[in-house]
């Protein structure tokens, strides 16, 4: 039934694809965004959330016959004359949101991507929380931008997001990566002090960075 279900959700985002014009039921969208996560499938997300944001645009944007329309331009107007404007619940965009998360931090390079999705999710006022930036701070690692990584680990206080021990194996992992290795130690010898526990991964994920750096 599983298997027939999929193979139906997968007929029907093609159909709504050729004529880019997304199911009526915020339902059937759900559905599609988490088929696109099973299938691990990161085009078929993305067109998903363009749809979404297309949908909730508040208008379409005017043309002006006094100026030259570029290609581009014109594709813009031609997706938002024919997707439909919709609001969403604040709950269905979280599901949203955080299913084109998890699909995207699993692919290597999409650490960009990853963030501007992170980004969204604070337009909308949806709250970050760990989790949500920790999936970003893995896609910027599998993607070997190390600085991101780091760049993001010392914004979560701005953030108002509170760090964790993944939070600190990968940015230990980033410190040794670029070359930092006393700051990585350090941060590990920081948070010990400060009394949060460190689990064993934390420690783990140092060492064999360190391994990794001496044997290289």
């Amino acid at each position: 039934r599983d298997v027939e279900r999929s193979r139906g959700l997968g007929d029907v985002y093609k159909r709504q694809q050729q004529d880019n014009v997304p199911p009526d039921e915020t339902k059937d969208i759900l559905a599609l965004f988490k088929f696109a996560n099973k299938a691990k499938s990161v085009p078929m997300t993305k067109t998903l959330l363009d749809w979404v944001d297309s949908m909730m645009e508040s208008e379409v944007p005017a043309s002006d016959s006094t100026t030259d329309t570029t290609i581009s331009d014109f594709d813009t107007a031609l997706i938002n004359s024919v997707v439909p404007k919709r609001s969403f619940s604040k709950a269905d965009l979280v599901k949203m949101y955080d299913l084109a998360l998890e699909t995207n931090s699993a692919e290597i390079d999409n650490g960009d991507i990853c963030l501007d999705i992170l980004f969204t999710m604070k337009k909308h006022k949806i709250a970050l929380n760990g989790n949500r930036v920790a999936l970003v701070m893995k896609a910027f690692k599998n993607s070997k931008n190390f600085d991101a990584v780091l760049e993001l680990f010392h914004s979560m206080s701005a953030l108002k997001v509170k760090r964790d021990t993944y939070h600190v194996s990968l940015a230990v992992v980033a410190y040794v990566r670029t070359d930092q290795v006393a700051k990585g130690l350090a941060l590990l010898n920081r948070f010990e002090s400060a009394g949060q526990s460190l689990k064993t991964f934390a420690y783990f994920a140092a060492a064999f960075e360190i391994m990794r750096r001496l044997c290289v």
